[in-house]
């Protein structure tokens, strides 16, 4: 019961302290707003953690939290402004005292626990060896093949004995010899440098090397504006043009792009089973990235367009299956969905290049100005997506 009411005092200090931001510091979005309330809420559970229950917390263990966060250099100053504004609002807050020597001293021992731990022996061994500890870590296979494809051109520059540490200082040289080379397109030497900074960002977390030793790429010049700008299109536009070709596409390709209009990315749609559709509720249980579940309402003709689907090919008794299924009768690729929605823009004259996500933009416009609503609709979590989809 203490538990429980502690609880319930953390949660209306947080409340409060987010009408303190909307009412002291209203230059301050909603999303950035959110966001320094889960800053706040998480360092209450470090205090917590640490013995520390009641703040404010002293000043030299708020520093030493801060210090200890093994995080981009964006989001610690981040922290650090929620932070600061935490402690403003706590002054105009009645409070207890603050903690005494001891809670300090297990503080201090807390963050000593979770302060980086030192090197590996393998940061001194061989590149190759590294690069294919790298690519057998990923899930899938198709990724593996991707990574290794790229990677085993920048391996290949090197001698057999060179460690991450000493090949980092080459990567931006070699692509720029290979953007230069003009053996390759502009969008594969992009995804030859995402391929290279995913690989040291993983050195890195796996403590193969320091933060300090990461190379930092630059994309070269020609590189970064070669893709076509993503389209923008209208709800009102694609509505229209959706309903004109919905009995024109197949059951499955209109069911696709209903639920994409729903707001559902490409990876939650071929994700879904028969039995995530309610038919009573006129909802879909979605699971979104780390496994979150949320609910979607369906507009009746996203309704209708599943129905029919789930008429057409299952029977009663399957429900355990994939909603949405390939010639073969396994779950659809996202790749695969690309192309649906390609077909569908051209058939309905929109925008050259229209993506999946341009449909879920497309979507979500009629919720810009309810970003509760759109975060749920969306299972949008960080304020940097939230603005993307308010802008």
């Amino acid at each position: 019961m203490l538990q429980v009411r502690r609880a319930a005092v953390l949660e209306g200090l947080l409340l409060d302290f987010a009408k303190y931001l909307e009412r002291h510091k209203p230059q301050l979005a909603f999303a950035s707003i959110s966001a320094y309330q889960s800053d706040a809420r998480l360092f209450i559970a470090f205090l917590r953690r640490c013995g520390v229950s009641v703040p404010p917390p002293p000043t030299e263990l708020e520093t030493a939290y801060i210090d200890s966060l093994r995080l981009k250099r964006e989001t610690v100053r981040r922290k650090a402004t929620g932070l600061r504004y935490f402690r403003e609002f706590l002054v105009t807050v009645p409070m207890p005292p603050p903690v005494g020597k001891a809670s300090v001293a297990r503080a201090s021992k807390a963050i000593a626990r979770i302060s980086p731990k030192p090197l590996r022996s393998a940061n001194r061994g061989n590149l190759n060896d590294l690069v294919r500890l790298f690519v057998e870590s990923r899930s899938s296979v198709a990724t593996s093949r991707a990574y290794w494809s790229d990677l085993r051109k920048f391996v290949g520059i090197f001698d057999d004995d060179v460690s991450a540490v000493e090949a980092a200082s080459s990567v931006q040289a070699f692509i720029d010899a290979v953007n230069e080379s003009a053996k390759f397109k502009p969008r594969s030497v992009c995804r030859m440098i995402a391929s290279l900074r995913s690989f040291f960002g993983w050195a890195h977390e796996e403590r193969f090397m320091r933060k300090r030793d990461m190379p930092v790429l630059c994309i070269p010049p020609g590189c970064a504006d070669s893709g076509e700008p993503q389209p923008k299109v209208a709800v009102e536009q694609f509505d229209e043009a959706l309903q004109r070709l919905s009995s024109q596409s197949s059951l499955r390709d209109a069911a696709i792009v209903w639920l994409l209009r729903e707001g559902l990315t490409p990876a939650e749609v071929v994700a879904l089973s028969v039995e995530s559709f309610d038919p009573q509720g006129n909802r879909m249980v979605v699971i979104g990235r780390k496994q979150r579940e949320r609910y979607v309402s369906l507009t009746s003709e996203a309704c209708t367009a599943v129905t029919d689907l789930i008429a057409h090919t299952r029977t009663p008794e399957e429900r355990n299956v994939p909603l949405i299924t390939n010639v073969r009768g396994g779950r659809l690729s996202t790749r695969s969905v690309g192309r649906i929605v390609r077909k569908f823009a051209d058939a309905a004259e929109l925008p050259s290049h229209t993506h999946p996500l341009t449909v879920r933009y497309a979507g979500a416009q009629p919720y810009a100005k309810d970003p509760h609503t759109l975060k749920h609709r969306l299972g949008i979590t960080g304020a940097q997506n939230a603005s993307r989809y308010m802008g």
